[in-house]
C-alpha cells in the first residue's frame, strides 16, 4: 500500500491542461478522466507486494495461514519436531475461540491426519499433524511464485499508468430537425426560424379577419376572409379589412403576403397604402415596406418585429371593449344621457349619447360599415371635447342638444367585417325601399330602422355620417346635392360648413372627393341624402382616408387614431360655428 501511494504517482504522467474530468457529486473536486483499469491500479500493486511478503515471510508462520502449500508438492514438506502445548498456546493467544478449529485447519491443510488430544482440558488435533510445517523447498517456490505474481502487477500497473486519459467519446448529435408550427386557421405547418418557438398567425378575437393559406420558412401567405353577401343592393360579398397578430418573430424578416388583395371591393385602393402595425395596441405606425403588386393581386410587406408579438390592421382597429369604456367614461358624466335605440342582430345593444339642451338638435353617427374604425375614433375626440371642453364648449351645449351614435354596427365590427352587418345588409343603402327592395327592417337592418325611428321623434337640423374611404388620401365631405329637395340654401349651409372645417383643421381640404351628383339622381337610400331630403336640413358624410392626409402627410404613421380624435375637436368647432345659420 505504500509503494501504490508513494510510487505510483511518479509512475503516471500529470493531465494536460484542460483535460476532460468527472465528477463524483456536484460540487465535488474534479478526478482525472482515465479508464477503469487506471483507476484500479494502486490496488493491483498493493495486492502484488501483499503477496510479495506473504511468498516471503507466510511459510516461516504457516500454522496461522489459511490457505497451505499446493497438493502437487506434498514432497516439500518435512516433520517438525512437537511444539510443546505452552508454545502452541502463546500462538493462539489472539483468538481463544477458534484455537481448535485453527489447528485442526493447520493439521488437515498439511496433509495430517485428525486426531484429538486435550489441552488445557480441550480436544485438539494431533500435535504431529499440527507440527508439520513447509520445507526450504517449499518455501522457496512460495517465493518465486509470490516475486513473479508481484511483477506481473507492478508491470501492469506501470503500462496502464502510461495510457492516455480517455474517456467514452460522446454520441454523434443528431442533425437539427426544423420545429414545425401550426399556423392559426389553416394548420399549415411551418419550420420555425428562432428558439423562440413557432411562428403563430392569428385573428381569433374582436375585429379580427385573416385567414393563413400557407407559409415557407420565413414568409406566410395569407387571405382576407369576405363579409356575407349584400343581396338587394351591392350584389357582392364585400372584403378588405384584415386584422391578426403575428406571434414569435422577434427578430425575424418575415413577409406577409395577402394573396387575394386585387379580388377586394377596391383592388385599386392598395395603390399608395401602408399597412398599419403596433406592438402595444396604443402606438400604431405604417410599415413602409407595404406594396401592391398587379400581377400576382398579392399586397405584401415585411417586417423584422421588435417583440415578440406584433398586431397588423388595415386601420387601427376600435374594439368593442373600448367601445364600452367609451360609454362608461361618457354616462358618468353629469352632461352626457345613454338610451339604448334597440338590439342588433347580434343582440348587442345600439347605444345613443345625448349631451346638451339646446333647440337646434345635431346628429353624429359612425361606423355604419364596420370596417371604417376611424370613424369611431373620430367620435371619441368629439365626445371628450363635448365633455371635457372650456367654456365656448358649455355654450354650444347651450345652443344645441348632440345625439351621437358612436357604432351603429357593432356586430360587423366584433365579426371583422368590412361594410355589412351580421346577415350581410350595407348599413348605408338601408334608408329607404328602392325598387323592390324594402328597407330598413328589423329582420335585415335593424340599426337603421331604429336610429330612422328616433331621428322621426327627435328632429334633425344637422346630421353628419362619419365614414373612412380606401382610395381616397384626404379628409372630404360629400354633399346631398341631387336629392330632389336640394335649394340654394342647403348649398350655401354646405359651403359654409366646408369653410368652418377649413378654418378649424390642416387636415381637411376641398380639392379631392366624390364630385356632386347630378339633380335629382341621388341614391335615396344613402344616409346623408335621405336625412337632408327628410328634413330640409344640413346633412354630410364625412369620410377620412385610410391612407395618409395627402395636403398634410406624415409617412410614419399615416393617418391614424391621434389624429381622428383631434379631428373629431376640429369637427366641433366647425360644427359650433355654423348653429347660428343652420335655421
Amino acid at each position: 500500500i505504500f509503494f501504490s501511494h508513494t510510487m505510483l504517482p511518479s509512475l503516471s504522467p500529470p493531465l494536460a491542461a484542460g483535460a476532460p474530468s468527472y465528477r463524483t457529486a456536484p460540487g465535488a473536486p474534479p478526478r482525472p478522466a482515465r479508464p477503469l483499469v487506471q483507476h484500479a491500479t494502486p490496488w493491483v500493486v498493493a495486492c502484488g507486494c501483499v503477496a510479495l511478503l506473504a511468498g516471503v515471510f507466510g511459510p516461516a508462520r504457516g500454522q496461522h495461514m489459511l490457505w497451505s502449500a499446493p497438493a502437487w508438492a506434498p514432497a516439500f514438506t518435512a516433520p517438525r519436531a512437537e511444539v510443546p502445548p505452552k508454545v502452541f498456546a502463546k500462538h493462539s493467544s489472539n483468538s481463544r475461540r477458534g484455537t481448535a478449529s485453527a489447528a485442526s485447519h493447520a493439521g488437515e491443510a498439511y496433509g495430517g491426519t485428525r486426531t484429538t488430544q486435550t489441552f488445557a482440558g480441550v480436544p485438539t488435533p494431533n500435535a504431529a499433524a499440527a507440527a508439520e510445517v513447509p520445507g526450504p523447498a517449499a518455501r522457496l517456490a512460495w517465493a518465486v511464485c509470490a516475486a513473479v505474481a508481484a511483477a506481473a502487477c507492478i508491470a501492469v500497473g506501470r503500462l496502464t499508468a502510461h495510457l492516455p486519459a480517455v474517456r467514452a467519446a460522446p454520441a454523434p448529435a443528431a442533425a437539427a430537425r426544423p420545429t414545425m408550427a401550426m399556423l392559426a386557421t389553416t394548420g399549415v405547418a411551418q419550420p420555425a426560424n428562432t428558439s423562440q418557438g413557432p411562428v403563430h398567425v392569428s385573428a381569433a378575437f374582436d375585429a379580427g379577419n385573416i385567414v393563413v393559406e400557407g407559409s415557407s420558412e420565413r414568409e406566410v401567405n395569407l387571405r382576407i376572409r369576405g363579409d356575407p353577401y349584400t343581396k338587394g343592393t351591392d350584389e357582392a360579398t364585400h372584403c378588405q379589412w384584415f386584422y391578426f397578430r403575428a406571434s414569435n418573430v422577434k427578430g425575424i424578416p418575415m413577409t406577409y403576403n395577402i394573396v387575394n388583395a386585387g379580388e377586394a371591393s377596391y383592388p385599386t385602393a392598395w395603390a399608395g397604402y401602408t399597412t398599419c402595425a403596433s406592438y402595444d395596441h396604443e402606438t400604431w405606425f405604417r410599415v413602409a415596406s407595404t406594396h401592391y403588386s398587379e400581377e400576382t393581386g398579392a399586397l405584401s410587406w415585411s417586417l423584422a418585429s421588435e417583440h415578440d408579438t406584433v398586431w397588423f390592421a388595415y386601420f387601427a382597429p376600435y374594439s368593442y371593449e373600448r367601445h364600452q369604456e367609451l360609454i362608461s367614461r361618457c354616462v358618468a358624466s353629469p352632461l352626457a344621457q345613454l338610451t339604448v335605440l334597440g338590439s342588433t342582430l347580434d343582440g348587442r345593444p345600439l347605444d345613443m349619447l345625448t349631451i346638451g339642451t339646446g333647440p337646434l338638435q345635431v346628429w353624429v353617427c359612425a361606423r355604419q360599415h364596420p370596417g371604417e374604425s376611424m370613424a369611431e375614433w373620430l367620435v371619441e375626440g368629439l365626445l371628450e371635447g363635448l365633455l371635457d371642453g372650456d367654456t365656448s364648449d358649455k355654450e354650444i351645449l347651450r345652443k344645441a342638444t348632440f345625439h351621437v351614435v358612436p357604432n351603429m354596427n357593432p356586430d360587423g365590427s366584433v365579426r371583422g367585417y368590412l361594410r355589412t352587418n351580421a346577415c350581410g345588409a350595407n348599413l348605408n343603402r338601408e334608408w329607404a325601399s328602392t325598387g323592390t327592395y324594402e328597407a330598413p327592417t328589423l329582420q335585415r337592418s335593424p340599426e337603421v330602422y331604429h336610429v330612422l325611428k328616433a331621428l322621426d321623434t327627435l328632429g334633425c337640423d344637422l346630421y353628419v355620417d362619419v365614414h373612412g374611404d380606401e382610395e381616397i388620401p384626404a379628409n372630404f365631405f360629400a354633399d346631398s346635392a341631387g336629392i330632389p329637395g336640394w335649394t340654394p340654401r342647403l348649398e350655401e349651409l354646405n359651403h359654409k360648413f366646408s369653410a368652418a372645417m377649413l378654418e378649424a383643421s390642416a387636415d381637411f381640404q376641398t380639392e379631392l372627393g366624390y364630385g356632386q351628383d347630378d339633380p335629382g339622381a341621388a341614391n335615396m337610400s344613402i344616409c346623408s341624402n335621405q336625412i337632408a331630403q327628410r328634413f330640409d336640413c344640413l346633412a354630410v358624410t364625412l369620410e377620412q382616408p385610410f391612407k395618409d392626409a395627402c395636403n398634410n402627410p406624415e409617412p410614419a404613421h399615416g393617418w391614424s387614431p391621434t389624429r381622428a380624435k383631434a379631428f373629431g375637436v376640429s369637427l366641433l368647432e366647425a360644427i359650433h360655428k355654423v348653429l347660428p345659420v343652420l335655421r
